[in-house]
């Protein structure tokens, strides 16, 4: 059976992508993951929060500002650390930190790693804070995923590892 990938997320990037969704809230927040490829997966070196540019209901679904991916890409062919766009992380308000049916199917590249942040957990329902919904939960439940081979595909759990147990 093969290892799972590893992401490796000093608290500062945790940090910075659930203030993102505490701001966006009850929209979903979507920003750009950017680092380095390690040996058994990634490590993020920056978090780029981007606007929700989804025509959608902005609570339900998200999209990526393509003008903030480009500058990126751009970054990231410029920079001297081998840093590039390692993968993207999102909300899900209301639901739980487990790709939808919208995010396989507008999974476009292979490979990348997906950091949900969700309002729910699996079992107890909202994850902390007021059940009327009218204000972010207190805490968030962060998982990594890694974006299937094909757009559709199943993703594939990440292990989230804090960068301070790392002996790096």
């Amino acid at each position: 059976m093969e290892a799972a990938a590893t992401l490796i997320l000093d608290v500062c990037w945790r940090g910075a992508m659930e203030k993102a969704a505490a701001v966006a809230f009850p929209n979903e927040a979507c920003g750009i993951l950017m680092g380095q490829r390690t040996p058994t997966g990634w490590r993020v070196c920056d978090v780029i929060d981007t606007l929700n540019t989804s025509p959608k209901d902005q609570t339900q679904f998200f999209e990526i500002d393509p003008k903030a991916l480009f500058e990126a890409h751009r970054r990231a062919r410029a920079a001297q650390d081998a840093q590039e766009v390692i993968g993207f992380y999102h909300s899900h308000p209301s639901s739980q930190a487990v790709p939808s049916r919208f995010d396989r199917e507008h999974a476009f590249e292979a490979g990348k790693v997906w950091v949900i942040l969700g309002g729910r957990d699996e079992a107890q329902g909202p994850v902390e804070g007021p059940s009327a919904g009218n204000s972010p939960p207190a805490t968030w439940d962060m998982r990594a995923w890694m974006s299937g081979p094909v757009v559709g595909a199943v993703f594939r759990p990440v292990t989230i590892r804090s960068a301070t147990s790392d002996s790096a």
